[in-house]
């Protein structure tokens, strides 16, 4: 797991580096997860340009994207899209016994998660995606990336878990200021990831399974899953 330390940033990462189970690999440079790049700086942006990324997908909702803009946005070479999925969102508060029904809820926009998985596919270069932490809503569309191609579901656990140690400063600092930010929104419990495979498997199956019925063709998820591992 790479960490990117930039400009404020505390949990992107890359998912270059996984392993599916028939032994291919993530090429590194591809696909980056992230909390908001609201802080990042023009040299930041050199930096994710110059390993070769072009596009940016946001899934925060239209008004924090507003009120905390990705410097992407505005930058001539980078694509920018803002795909919100309100569920997760820090306006949308929920209990801690509720997030595997919360992760659940996000996938019910299927149109969302189509356009999203169709700006992966379509993207000219690596691509840089992100929520508000980089937790859930970021966590939900790892987890379809990985689990489509066969990445181990213990790794997949693994990466969702690590984001709470990435963010628990600021989550603390966020707690001081506003004691009631939901309890929740600091945490990436493997039990609620646990809880959440075995709805989405009782639910749809599988990763491929999802994308099908959320509209793409098995042509476009092909294309998705080469993408994904292939050579650097």
């Amino acid at each position: 797991m790479k960490r990117y330390l930039i400009d404020y940033l505390m949990n992107a990462r890359d998912l270059g580096g996984y392993v599916t189970k028939d032994q291919k690999k993530v090429p590194y440079g591809q696909f980056i997860r992230s909390d908001a790049p609201h802080y990042l700086t023009q040299e930041g942006r050199d930096a994710f340009y110059a390993m070769g990324i072009t596009t940016a997908i946001d899934f925060r909702t239209p008004e924090i994207a507003g009120k905390f803009v990705s410097t992407f946005r505005d930058d001539p070479r980078f694509v920018y899209m803002n795909y919100p999925i309100v569920e997760g969102s820090n306006a949308y508060s929920k209990s801690e016994e509720d997030s595997p029904q919360t992760y659940m809820r996000m996938l019910d926009h299927m149109d969302t998660f189509k356009n999203i998985m169709l700006g992966f596919i379509n993207a000219p270069g690596g691509v840089f995606y992100n929520c508000s932490a980089g937790k859930d809503r970021t966590g939900v569309v790892t987890f379809l990336l990985l689990d489509l191609i066969g990445v181990d579901r213990s790794t997949i656990l693994d990466d969702y878990a690590v984001s709470e140690k990435h963010i628990e400063e600021r989550i603390g600092l966020v707690r001081e200021a506003h004691p009631k930010f939901p309890a929740s929104m600091g945490h990436s419990k493997k039990e609620w990831f646990l809880t959440f495979f075995d709805l989405f498997d009782k639910t749809y199956g599988s990763a491929r399974q999802y994308l099908l019925k959320a509209g793409l063709t098995p042509y476009q998820i092909t294309k998705l899953k080469k993408k994904l591992t292939r050579p650097q």
